[in-house]
């Protein structure tokens, strides 16, 4: 009985071991490239950047290429010519 108990661990170990996450691939999905700037207003934002080290309750973040480019506090000094996501 010990030796079928054996077998059944060493196979579920193997089988676990060889997934794509036990090697370290995401099963994760990415997204489409992003096809245009997106401005994002009033939101509460948590900087960790040294340019920015404080908790900001009402500003901004501009995306583009699906990246964070700008960011700041209050309404965004420049025009907005991308989608506004509230």
């Amino acid at each position: 009985m010990n030796r079928a108990l054996d077998l059944l661990l060493t196979l579920a170990f193997v089988v676990v071991a060889t997934t794509d996450i036990a090697r370290g691939q995401s099963a994760q999905v990415p997204a489409a490239p992003q096809s245009a700037a997106i401005l994002i207003e009033n939101a509460r934002l948590h900087p960790v950047s040294p340019d920015h080290p404080h908790l900001v309750e009402a500003g901004w973040l501009l995306f583009e290429d699906g990246r964070i480019t700008a960011l700041g506090e209050g309404s965004p000094s420049h025009g907005s010519p991308c989608p506004v996501r509230r």
